[in-house]
């Protein structure tokens, strides 16, 4: 998946955040925002 993402480029996740939120996945949108930023905090803190 990962891979996936990144030939996919950050335009497209873009595209891919406007879906969600058209669906009405906002929130989830952003939890998932917020976890990718805090768990490598916490990996470098531990």
């Amino acid at each position: 998946m990962e891979i996936f993402l990144q030939k996919k480029g950050l335009s497209d996740l873009v595209e891919v955040d406007q879906a969600m939120e058209e669906q009405g996945l906002t929130c989830v949108c952003f939890l998932v925002h917020l976890l990718w930023m805090i768990v490598p905090l916490l990996l470098i803190c531990c």
